[in-house]
């Protein structure tokens, strides 16, 4: 079955019910899927102490519970789930990518947002304040959330080793306008504090050239 077909179908049982709390029931409560932690639990392979629970077709009926309760939860908050799932597996395939590029010696990645900018490193410690940091610097971090968008004021462009192009930081950087690599898995391995270098952030995949030693 087609995702798109499954949450069509979810959407009408909601519709079609009478009750008043008939969205949050169905998004909540109108399956057996906490059933599924029960068969996890119990997988002698995870687990060879573990007594077996259910038979194969009711573990079966479980794993679909689980996923219709998706479906119906997605649908009540009008959610897509074919893009969804296509953004999470872009998510996915994204760190999988960092993860083995993380022993080369290049350091690349996905570009959040185009453009291009030179500048001298800023390796980003745990205590960094926003007047610890030049303006005209190049931040480079492992990772980063929406405490450095403080900094945004400051930097001319962003470099992670973790991250994709649709994280939190990510976004903060399109709308900042600054150019942003991410999920190099490396930055800060092959990156020194200090160090001049260029950002081209290109799509798909950005990179970086070093220019001068610290």
């Amino acid at each position: 079955m087609e995702v798109s077909e499954l949450q069509r179908r979810i959407a009408a049982c909601i519709k079609n019910e009478d009750r008043q709390d008939a969205e949050f029931r169905y998004a909540i409560f109108a399956s057996q899927a906490g059933d599924l932690a029960r068969y996890i639990s119990h997988d002698i392979k995870l687990s060879p102490s573990a007594r077996k629970h259910g038979s194969p077709a009711e573990e079966r009926l479980s794993f679909g519970h689980a996923f219709v309760q998706l479906a119906g939860l997605a649908a009540t908050r009008n959610i897509s789930l074919d893009e969804a799932v296509e953004a999470a597996m872009k998510a996915v395939e994204d760190r999988d990518w960092a993860k083995r590029h993380a022993k080369s010696t290049k350091v690349e990645g996905i570009t959040a947002h185009e453009g291009s900018a030179e500048g001298e490193v800023f390796l980003l410690a745990g205590n960094t304040k926003k007047d610890d940091v030049p303006k005209g610097r190049v931040l480079v971090t492992r990772y980063g959330g929406p405490e450095l968008v403080e900094l945004f004021g400051r930097v001319i462009a962003v470099i992670t080793d973790d991250g994709g192009a649709h994280s939190h930081l990510a976004v903060l950087a399109r709308e900042h306008g600054i150019p942003c690599i991410m999920g190099t898995g490396n930055a800060t391995q092959h990156l020194l504090h200090g160090q001049r270098v260029r950002v081209n952030a290109v799509a798909p995949r950005g990179f970086v050239e070093i220019l001068s030693a610290p």
